[in-house]
């Protein structure tokens, strides 16, 4: 995915790589971006500050980062200038805010590392869909 943000722009809060062994990264090409990290122990929680819940899928969460007094507070914050790489690990959420004009590109990969655990999950959701086939 490539975005293209005007100053100000903000990413609503989601959690991109939620996939067993899938990660997220996000190439910044230009501009500036402030980005808002929760670790997965905060998932209820995220869900829970969304009050109407049903309206937006499980990666989803209307919790603001940049709200002060919104609660739970990020586990961690970055900013990335041009050229910096975010890589944002299994099921943590994101959120983001551009400072300026900015352009980004996003993709999910699966390290090495974690490829057993990928092609696990992805051979049983196979296997989930060829059962409800022949149902």
């Amino acid at each position: 995915n490539v975005h293209l943000s005007p100053p100000g722009a903000c990413l609503r809060l989601r959690r991109p790589a939620s996939g067993p062994g899938v990660q997220a990264a996000c190439l910044h090409l230009e501009g500036s971006a402030q980005f808002a990290l929760y670790a997965p122990d905060l998932t209820d929680a995220l869900v829970a500050s969304s009050g109407n819940a049903q309206l937006f899928d499980a990666t989803q969460s209307l919790t603001d980062p940049w709200d002060s007094k919104e609660t739970p507070a990020p586990t961690a914050w970055v900013t990335l200038q041009a050229g910096e790489l975010l890589i944002v690990p299994e099921n943590w959420w994101v959120a983001s805010l551009s400072i300026n004009a900015s352009l980004c590109v996003w993709w999910l990969w699966v390290p090495a590392a974690r490829l057993d655990v990928y092609m696990q999950a992805h051979a049983k959701q196979v296997r989930d869909q060829e059962s409800f086939r022949e149902a």
